[in-house]
């Protein structure tokens, strides 16, 4: 388990996406999708005058300008151990210490995709990847081409796979209690969900 956040997290079943969709759209550099986006000027942005002391501590240099996590420090996970306190650290240290954590994961979390790692050329979408930096400067094109496969990804792909397993789970859950089922609108809701619903007679 390598995440602290839901944000490098993805839904269980899923389509992915395929690499030849993506080449459809003249998009290649797969490492520039799925490795955190990290340059200098992005850090210097975060960490202003501390930006060299945190480079030394967390990354290791790449050509351009561009700089990649540590292997110590490369998940969530591994920046809360190494970010662990004594139990006699103060309250400003801690709270500088949650700061740094953050900062640190909004890094981590600066992708596109994340690699399926049951199917070799599958990828899934990292949600909300339109507030990234890493989309952010991307090329023109390739934006475009992504947010329309973004859409495509969490609107559309997965509503016969998604209405197909609730019609198969949702009925025993139904059935298991004399309560009143219902359904709460937490996020995004996929074209598929009100017309399951619907036939299951959930509200």
């Amino acid at each position: 388990d390598c995440c602290v956040t839901g944000l490098l997290g993805r839904f269980r079943p899923a389509v992915p996406i395929r690499k030849w969709e993506l080449e459809k759209g003249n998009i290649w550099d797969m490492c520039r999708l799925t490795e955190p986006y990290v340059r200098r000027h992005l850090l210097e942005a975060v960490f202003k005058h501390e930006t060299d002391s945190i480079i030394s501590r967390f990354f290791d240099p790449l050509p351009q300008g561009a700089y990649r996590f540590r292997s110590h420090v490369d998940t969530e996970r591994k920046i809360e151990t190494a970010l662990a306190l004594e139990d006699t650290a103060s309250d400003a240290q801690r709270n500088a210490n949650e700061t740094l954590k953050s900062q640190l994961f909004s890094f981590v979390a600066n992708v596109i995709l994340l690699t399926d790692p049951q199917e070799a050329d599958g990828y899934h979408f990292r949600i909300t990847m339109m507030t990234t930096t890493s989309y952010m400067e991307l090329p023109g094109p390739w934006k475009d081409f992504l947010y329309k496969l973004y859409v495509n990804y969490f609107y559309e792909r997965q509503d016969a796979l998604w209405r197909d397993k609730a019609l198969d789970k949702l009925p025993m859950m139904r059935d298991s209690s004399d309560m009143l089922v219902c359904g709460e609108d937490l996020g995004m809701v996929p074209e598929c969900v009100s017309g399951t619903l619907n036939t299951l007679s959930i509200l």
